[in-house]
């Protein structure tokens, strides 16, 4: 069960990497099982998202995540250094998303922003829908903003 988490006290305010070594091995053993072990895992996930108050839940989550992502830049590195012969920025998956990234968040507020300002009854500024860098494509509403990265998300791993 999730509950008997995979980390003590001890070693947490030691700052020992046991703990990782702990969670690793535990990964790596639900892995070889398959798509049971992942099922597994994946209760174990959502347990710690569903019971952050509960005490270190959030710490077990939050390596869970950074583990996944280390999974995630090596073995998409890897195939694209394998199969497009890809090096440098160009091995990092989803470069070009990840390039855009920084400007999606800031458009996120942005339209956040125009959106609450019309919930409670104030006209959008002109200047607010200027802000706005058009996302992926760099277009807002098919309008061209001669901004933008281009492919993004839609490019080949």
């Amino acid at each position: 069960s999730a509950s008997g988490s995979s980390w003590s006290l001890l070693g947490q305010s030691r700052g020992d990497l046991g703990i990782w070594e702990k969670d690793l091995n535990r990964l790596g053993n639900e892995m070889s099982q398959g798509l049971p072990g992942v099922e597994s895992e994946l209760q174990r996930d959502i347990y710690y998202a569903e019971h952050l108050g509960t005490f270190g839940s959030a710490q077990a989550l939050l390596r869970v995540l950074i583990i996944f992502a280390i999974i995630y830049l090596l073995v998409g590195s890897f195939i694209k250094y394998q199969l497009m012969g890809a090096s440098g920025i160009n091995a990092i998956p989803h470069v070009g998303f990840w390039l855009d990234y920084p400007q999606l968040v800031v458009d996120g507020v942005t339209y956040s922003k125009i959106l609450l300002d019309g919930a409670m009854g104030k006209a959008p500024k002109h200047r607010d829908f200027d802000d706005l860098s058009g996302g992926l494509d760099g277009g807002i509403r098919g309008m061209s903003l001669g901004r933008g990265a281009g492919a993004g998300a839609f490019e080949a791993l």
